[in-house]
Parts: C-alpha cells; structure tokens; sequence
C-alpha cells in the first residue's frame, strides 16, 4: 500500500509538470504522506527516507506557484528527516542528492526574505553547509582548502547536474560576500568571495567542451574577480587572478 501510495505520489508529481499544477502537487504530497505514515522506519528507512525526499520536492515545487516561504520551509523539514537516514556512510549518492535539495531550498528561503537581514544571512550559510556536503560526498572540491583532501576520493555517482551545483555555491558565496546589509568582516568577505572564485573556476575547468555554459560559469568567475578588485583594490584582483588556472586567463584578462 505505502510504494502504491508513493508511486501515485509520483505520478501526480508528473503530471503537475505538464497540467494544473498546483492541484496535481497538492494530491503528490496528499499520497506521499500517506505513503510515509505507513511505513516503518525500523524495518525499511531507506524507503521511508527516499519517500521524504520526494515530498520535499513536490513541497519545493509548490513554493514556485504560491506561498513560497511556507512551501520551502516544509521543504525543508522534509529533506532533514530525509537526512536522518540517508546518511553518507549508508547511501552516499542518497545523501548528496538530497543535501543539494536542502541547499536549493534554503537559498530560494533566503531570497524570499528582502528586510530580514540577519535570517537571510543564516540561511545563505545554511545553503552553503548543503551545498558543500552535497559535492564533498560525491567526491568534488567545494572549497579550496579540500584541494588535498579530496583528491584521491573516487567520485559517487549522483543524480544532479555537479557543475550547477558549483556555480549555485559560488553565487551563494558571492551574495554573502557581497550583500552591503550582511555585517561581515572583510577577512570573511575575502574568504566567502576566494570559495566563491574557487567554485567557479571548478565549474569552467568541468564545462570546456560545453561552449554554453562554460561562458555562464565564465561570467560568474569574472564578476567574482571584478568583487576581489572592489573589495581589495589591485592587490584583490592579483590574488584573484593568481588562483586561476593558465588557460582561463586570456579570456578572462580581456573582459576584465
């Protein structure tokens, strides 16, 4: 009964992506929560845990049509009792997919908020925490100081785009380095903008052979750099520019 009630779930998940959506995600998460409330998490958390991922995500997609702070906040109860059990150790690949849902979910959170500058500010670094466990877990680079760390790791195959994933966390770096209501230091601006470069520069060196969105990964990394020069003057723009691989820098020194 719990997998037909998750498969009808499923199915008017899908549908809402094709027609009247509001009223098809509605009954998604209707027959999800009928599919948790009889399943046992002793005998089969994994299930249980997969069927809280997808309820989040028919959450997070309601929040594109109506009241988004509230749909995203339920969202974001889902993925964290998703995580309760999807652990890195049990389901790497589970874990990784649904820490990149939790990130996405706190960052749409965050934009939904235009005076609340110390919870926006919370949320951004929620955002991040996911976004880097999502990559470290699949065995990537989040943050420079992983370089090492990481490098010997065989990646997990995941179920999300890994280079959207990098730029999403530059872009969330960047907004937190950048936002002139955030009372960050300006060692901490330096530091959220030099992960922000990091990602970025990931993201172009994984998208070469794809000319579109090399050059959206491109644009990110020269505004980070332009962000390095406001911040810091020449000697930002030359610790920037230092962290850039070789074959970037023609382009990048000709737009700058």
């Amino acid at each position: 009964y719990a997998s037909t009630q998750n498969n009808l779930g499923t199915a008017y998940w899908n549908l809402a992506q094709h027609q009247s959506p509001v009223p098809n995600l509605k009954k998604a998460i209707a027959a999800y929560q009928e599919a948790i409330s009889h399943h046992d998490t002793t005998s089969n958390p994994q299930n249980w845990a997969m069927i809280q991922n997808n309820l989040g995500t028919t959450y997070w997609s309601l929040a594109q049509h109506e009241q988004p702070t509230v749909w995203l906040k339920l969202a974001i109860y889902a993925y964290q009792d998703a995580l309760k059990y999807r652990k890195p150790e049990v389901d790497p690949a589970g874990y990784a997919a649904t820490q990149n849902n939790l990130g996405t979910a706190y960052w749409h959170l965050a934009d939904q908020l235009k005076e609340e500058y110390g919870a926006k500010a919370e949320y951004f670094k929620q955002c991040i925490t996911a976004y880097e466990n999502a990559l470290a877990i699949a065995g990537y680079q989040p943050h420079p100081s992983d370089q090492v760390s990481n490098h010997n790791r065989s990646p997990v195959p995941v179920n999300f785009d890994i280079i959207a994933t990098y730029n999403n966390l530059g872009l969330v770096n960047f907004q937190l380095a950048t936002h002139p209501q955030f009372s960050l230091s300006k060692g901490s601006k330096l530091t959220h903008l030099e992960a922000a470069l990091h990602q970025h520069v990931q993201a172009c060196m994984g998208t070469v052979e794809q000319p579109e969105t090399y050059q959206i990964s491109l644009n990110y990394l020269i505004h980070t750099i332009r962000a390095f020069s406001r911040e810091n003057g020449p000697a930002g723009q030359s610790f920037a520019l230092s962290k850039v691989p070789g074959q970037l820098l023609p382009e990048i020194l000709h737009r700058l």
